[in-house]
């Protein structure tokens, strides 16, 4: 239920922010940086209401809707594959960082864990719904895992990129 409800709040997160978008900045395409967070805090805690969600912004900016909607999906999508794999007793920590850098989304689990070597590469949720998603907009995605040491996932954009 939970995974549903995650998968359900990915495509919130998409259309609240295109709708941003087009209420703001049409010609630009852009969202501010505080309108992004809101509506990702909003759609973590819609899947998974048990989450720690921690945003740090040191300035506000705009950043292209179409990072935000690739950044929000693979955000959601790391959440949606924790709840399915991590473990009923798992705790998820999405902590996200805007300043002059740039934007850092870190999405952390203390359950299961994996090998990311033995995932097969054609498996959806990570190579397609985060990495392939985050890369073309220019994000790096970094994920670490071990069995029994949880999961994290990075994902970092600068606007330099």
């Amino acid at each position: 239920e939970r995974q549903a409800m995650a998968a359900e709040s990915a495509s919130v997160a998409i259309e609240r922010l295109q709708a941003a978008a087009n209420d703001k900045n049409t010609e630009l395409k852009e969202v501010s940086i505080n309108t992004f967070i809101d509506s990702l805090q909003a759609s973590v805690h819609r899947g998974d209401p048990l989450a720690s969600i921690n945003a740090t912004k040191v300035l506000d900016f705009s950043i292209p809707i179409d990072v935000g909607s690739a950044l929000s999906d693979a955000t959601l999508q790391a959440l949606t594959n924790s709840l399915q794999h991590a473990g009923e007793k798992a705790t998820r920590q999405i902590r996200i960082k805007a300043d002059h850098h740039g934007l850092k989304i870190v999405i952390k689990d203390d359950g299961r864990g994996f090998w990311e070597s033995k995932i097969p590469k054609n498996r959806f949720g990570i190579a397609n719904s985060i990495r392939r998603r985050a890369n073309a907009v220019g994000a790096e995605v970094r994920i670490a895992s071990q069995p029994r040491k949880g999961a994290t996932v990075i994902l970092k954009w600068s606007p330099d990129a």
